[in-house]
């Protein structure tokens, strides 16, 4: 199996989640998808079975992260939009928006 021109692998976990994409040894390494049980999906670069790089993360529902994450969570510039249309861009630091401004998502007037 191929994926971006690289050998793919595809595992299937026992809680039913499942990643397709590129290994080292047992471990997610390189680029590929991880599908939670829950309908959470990345897909991305990885280190050592953590989600390391430039990725995008979609949730359920709908909401959906684009940029940068360091050991799993977001980290660094990226973009977050919510089904409802609600975007903020900008920096991350250990999965939340960075700076005062941002620290909640403001309700709609």
């Amino acid at each position: 199996m191929k994926q971006n021109g690289k050998k793919a692998h595809k595992v299937t976990y026992p809680d039913g989640s499942a990643y397709v994409g590129e290994m080292k040894g047992f471990l997610r390494h390189g680029y590929g998808t991880y599908n939670w049980k829950s309908g959470t999906r990345y897909t991305g670069e990885w280190i050592d079975s953590e989600m390391e790089g430039k990725g995008t993360m979609t949730y359920p529902d709908g909401a959906k992260y684009v940029g940068m994450f360091k050991d799993g969570m977001e980290h660094g510039e990226g973009t977050v939009t919510f089904s409802d249309g609600f975007k903020y861009e900008g920096e991350f630091v250990e999965g939340r928006p960075f700076g005062a401004e941002a620290e909640t998502k403001p309700e709609a007037a």
